[in-house]
């Protein structure tokens, strides 16, 4: 069952791909943008992280923090997305029991209509972005949520391919404090 908006956000305690805790407990009182990738090398991914960066400091100063979950293990994150040095936790989840308390969905057919975001692959590939170390499923639908100082889920996007995300806008408008739970 998807997470639907105005649900309390599952708890999770990990540790992120630097071995730093990550803890949905440690942000009560703050607001958090939680997104699942798919694994740490996908170039679709890897564009994202690069622009959920560029955006980073915006949103830090709105009061907004960002934790990013790929279901590769530390030491290929570390290899793969890691090397953007993100300023924000990018945790390890190969058992993917984090992304079943979210109810990250899986599909085959999302994943060959993600063909359609060759654009952006390309765009990863020339930033150097991408890594040849595939090492997890390739049908994992991204799924990113938005949650309030309460811990309640505000807005939750689950993706109809490999490559799409919550809009951007989406997120700023969560950042600036306004109501995003019917965007």
């Amino acid at each position: 069952m998807r997470l639907e908006p105005g649900t309390p956000a599952p708890r999770f305690c990990r540790q992120d791909h630097l071995g730093q805790t990550v803890d949905l407990d440690h942000y009560q009182g703050r607001r958090v943008y939680v997104s699942f990738h798919r694994f740490a090398a996908c170039p679709l991914c890897n564009i994202r992280v690069h622009r959920l960066i560029a955006e980073h400091e915006g949103w830090q100063k709105a009061g907004l923090h960002v934790i990013a979950f790929f279901q590769s293990p530390p030491d290929v994150i570390q290899q793969a997305v890691g090397r953007q040095h993100a300023p924000f936790p990018i945790v390890g989840d190969p058992s993917k029991e984090v992304y079943s308390l979210y109810a990250v969905e899986r599909s085959m057919l999302a994943s060959l209509k993600a063909a359609r975001r060759l654009p952006d692959a390309i765009t990863s590939a020339a930033k150097g972005l991408t890594s040849r170390h595939f090492d997890g499923d390739p049908h994992l639908v991204p799924a990113s949520f938005l949650v309030d100082e309460a811990g309640i889920v505000r807005h939750a996007y689950y993706g109809s391919d490999g490559g799409d995300h919550m809009p951007l806008e989406t997120i700023h408008r969560f950042a600036r404090g306004e109501n995003v739970a019917h965007s």
